[in-house]
C-alpha cells in the first residue's frame, strides 16, 4: 500500500512539472504600429523603434518609412514598451503599451527637438482610435476572468456573462450576437478546438476545455474577423495562453 501511494504521490507531481512548463508557451496573436511625428505634426521617417515585452525582456526592432509609420507584427499579448530615437531629437520613451490578442494596437509618439542623451518618458501610451480593422471586438485578461464567481474552472463557462450572449438551459447551449451556432468558432492560440462533429448544435464548446491557470485572455469577435481568425465563423472567441515571463512561479 506504501508503494502505491508513493507511485501515485510522484506520478502526480510529475504532472503538475509538466502542466508548469506548459504555461510558458503561449503564441503571437496580435501586433503594434503608430506613426512618428515631431513638434509641428510632419512625419519623421528613419526612426528607430524599439519595442520590449516587459515580461519576458523579448525586443523588436524596426524603423519608420517615408511617411512616418512602423509596425511590429506577430506580437504575443501584454504590456510593451516602446523606445524611439532619432539624431537631432530626444530620446522617447513610451510605457504600458496594451496589446491584446486579435486587436492592433497603434501608438503615436511626437519627438522633441534636442540631445539623443535627453529622453521623454510617457507613462501611459496614448492609444489612436483603432483604425487598422472594422473588426469588434471584446477582450478579458486573466484578472477580469478570475473576478468573477465560477462553478467550474473552464474559461468557457464565463463567456456566458458578455454582452450580446444569450443562454438557454446551461452555457454549452450558448448563442452569440443571435448567429447559430455553426457561425460560431473556438480557437485557442489559433488552433480550433471545437466539436465541428456537432457545430451546429454543440457550438458553444471546446474539445480541450480551458483552464482558468492556463488562459492569459479572451478576445470575442462579433463582427468582420480579420484575416488573422482562423477557420469558418462570423464569431470568434480567440483563447489565448500564458506567454510566461522571468519570474518562476505557477499554480497548483
Amino acid at each position: 500500500m506504501k508503494q502505491i501511494a508513493f507511485r501515485s504521490v510522484a506520478a502526480l507531481l510529475l504532472l503538475s512539472a509538466f502542466s508548469l512548463t506548459g504555461l510558458a508557451q503561449g503564441g503571437s496573436a496580435s501586433s503594434l504600429s503608430g506613426v512618428i511625428v515631431d513638434s509641428t505634426g510632419a512625419v519623421i521617417p528613419g526612426v528607430e523603434v524599439k519595442v520590449k515585452n516587459n515580461a519576458t525582456g523579448a525586443e523588436y526592432q524596426t524603423i519608420t518609412a517615408a511617411n512616418g509609420t512602423f509596425s511590429v507584427p506577430a506580437l504575443s499579448s501584454g504590456t510593451y514598451t516602446a523606445t524611439v530615437s532619432m539624431a537631432n531629437f530626444k530620446q522617447s520613451i513610451v510605457k504600458d503599451i496594451l496589446v491584446v490578442g486579435g486587436v492592433p494596437a497603434t501608438i503615436r509618439v511626437t519627438l522633441q527637438v534636442g540631445g539623443t542623451n535627453e529622453t521623454v518618458v510617457v507613462e501611459s501610451g496614448a492609444e489612436m482610435v483603432q483604425s487598422q480593422t472594422a473588426n469588434i471586438t471584446t477582450t478579458l485578461i486573466l484578472k477580469q476572468v478570475t473576478n468573477l464567481p465560477l462553478a467550474t474552472r473552464n474559461a468557457m463557462d464565463f463567456l456566458v456573462f458578455l454582452p450580446g450572449v444569450t443562454t438557454t438551459g446551461n452555457a454549452r447551449n450558448s448563442t452569440v450576437a443571435g448567429v447559430p451556432g455553426a457561425a460560431v468558432n473556438v480557437t485557442i492560440d489559433g488552433v480550433n478546438t471545437q466539436d465541428n462533429s456537432n457545430k451546429s448544435g454543440d457550438s458553444f464548446f471546446s474539445m480541450i476545455q480551458p483552464r482558468l491557470d492556463a488562459i492569459e485572455e479572451v478576445t470575442v469577435s462579433m463582427a468582420t474577423p480579420g484575416a488573422e481568425s482562423s477557420g469558418q465563423g462570423a464569431v470568434q472567441i480567440k483563447f489565448v495562453t500564458r506567454s510566461g515571463n522571468n519570474d518562476y512561479h505557477g499554480s497548483l
